[in-house]
């Protein structure tokens, strides 16, 4: 009888054996780290529980997935098993991964699909992110997360939603973003180095209805749609902000609208040099000149719309109608032909390209492709400026427009009349200042005294070679450079 029990133990452990052998070469048929079953609970069970588990699921000879598993039940169709306290979790395909983290799981071995639950946290070289939960579909190696994502992603902190990454293109896309940080990635950190603290760029604060990774030119991009910019000096808003993790370089594609202290833009490409701290804005170009009491950074004013015109256009639709100088009349004509208004009233510039540096103690831009530039006054009033170039230096305030040498491509006209040309222009934004200088002069200059203007046009239609029709006798200035600090602030030089 005991040689019987004896028998039949044997007999059992051998088919245990062998079931176990059954099991586990059925199991290593499955990935256990890819699935889980949405449908309705098995009436199978899960009557396989195991504890301390660390599993392994290999391709060939190349290891698909791992983990560490604190506790397993396995159904007992062997397809569909659920973990809890997942660690040290891997997926793979090919040379790219990411390791993961779940407070629990459900696999299913036959979909090839895997759901995790509760708190959860997913690693790899580009991105550090926590969630509550995530899917990962191994036919088309698709990680998604639909709750809500926050963590790190390229060397920024983020919030985002509507997570998705691909194993197979390493794209990371996501929903609505708000990222805040430096781009880092090797090259950026090596060129980091070389940088002095006080010159490292401010953080960028990122906001936009989208995201999603590229790779252009051998470079990391990420692309940001209905995005927002800021690094506290200035503010981009744009359909599209491409930024560059290696040299944090952005490009925004217009119409894009871009926001600093003094000078507000519009146009339809701009590409910021953020390491640099300078802007290039092409394609119809508006720059906003803000009036000296309203110069803070703020999105809340729009940028004026900004038609361009020819001189021919302007004399067209605004003909000059020479103005009855009553003391209101006077007062109007004094300021408008006066130097020291020009920061008390917004102007703006229109060009083909800015470049824009906005670094503190280092504020100037470039203003080129036949830049015009206006400015409206109280009482009507307005001046326009024509030009080839211009510069503009916004620490000693001071704009210069100029052409080819010796060739009068500045041209000033105004609604009081006065119209005259010359080689260059440059007058200054600081207040009292009374800087206002050019080189040679051709043109009209009206006065206040009806009789001497009515004088002077008569003269002026006979005597072709003169190039002043008029002049404001008293005021300093010559025909081939002036420059004036009375009251007008207006030099055109003598002669007629």
């Amino acid at each position: 009888m005991l040689l019987r029990a004896r028998s039949i133990l044997t007999i059992a452990a051998l088919l245990g054996l062998a079931l176990c052998g059954w099991y586990f070469s059925k199991l290593a048929h499955y990935n256990p780290f890819t699935g889980f079953s949405t449908g309705q609970p098995n009436p199978l069970g899960y009557p396989i529980s195991l504890n301390q588990a660390e599993l392994s699921v290999w391709q060939g000879k190349t290891l698909t997935t791992r983990a560490q598993i604190a506790a397993i039940r396995i159904r007992r169709d062997l397809a569909v098993m659920q973990a809890e306290f997942i660690t040290h979790g891997v997926i793979r395909y090919g040379k790219n991964s990411f390791a993961y983290d779940a407070q629990s799981g459900t696999y299913n071995l036959e979909q090839g699909e895997v759901v995790a639950t509760g708190l959860c946290r997913l690693k790899n070289a580009d991105f550090d992110l926590t969630s509550r939960g995530f899917e990962y579909n191994e036919g088309n190696q698709f990680l998604s997360i639909p709750s809500q994502v926050t963590g790190n992603l390229q060397g920024g902190s983020l919030t985002a939603s509507m997570v998705t990454y691909s194993l197979t293109s390493k794209i990371l896309k996501t929903g609505p973003i708000h990222w805040v940080g430096i781009p880092q990635s090797k090259a950026a950190q090596v060129a980091q180095e070389t940088v002095d603290s006080s010159d490292k760029p401010h953080r960028w604060d990122i906001t936009a209805a989208q995201s999603r990774g590229l790779i252009k030119n051998n470079h990391q991009v990420r692309a940001f749609l209905e995005a927002r910019a800021t690094d506290g000096r200035i503010i981009v808003e744009a359909p599209s902000i491409e930024q560059d993790v290696q040299t944090d370089v952005l490009t925004c594609q217009g119409p894009v609208r871009y926001y600093s202290a003094k000078v507000d833009l519009v146009c339809d490409k701009a590409v910021i040099y953020h390491r640099e701290d300078r802007a290039v804005l092409t394609g119809r170009v508006v720059m906003y000149f803000k009036p000296k009491d309203a110069e803070v950074l703020n999105e809340q004013d729009p940028v004026p719309h900004f038609q361009p015109l020819t001189p021919e256009q302007v004399d067209k639709d605004h003909p000059p109608v020479p103005m009855v100088m009553t003391p209101t009349n006077k007062s109007l004509a004094d300021d408008l032909r006066s130097d020291k208004t020009l920061r008390e009233y917004p102007s703006t510039v229109f060009a083909d390209k800015i470049v824009y540096y906005y670094k503190k103690g280092f504020r100037k831009a470039v203003i080129t492709g036949h830049p015009q530039a206006q400015q409206e006054l109280t009482g009507g009033m307005w001046r326009r400026i024509w030009s080839v170039t211009a510069f503009y230096n916004g620490e000693t305030k001071t704009l210069r427009l100029a052409g080819p040498t010796n060739l009068q491509n500045v041209r000033v006209k105004d609604s009081l009349g006065d119209d005259f040309t010359t080689d260059w222009l440059e007058t200054s934004t600081v207040e009292n200042s009374g800087l206002y200088a050019t080189g040679v002069m051709s043109g009209k200059y009206y006065m206040d005294d009806k009789d001497l203007n009515k004088a002077s046009d008569q003269a002026g239609s006979v005597d072709k070679s003169s190039k002043i029709q008029q002049s404001d006798k008293g005021k300093t200035g010559t025909g081939a450079s002036g420059s004036g600090s009375n009251g007008s602030g207006k030099s055109p030089g003598a002669g007629g």
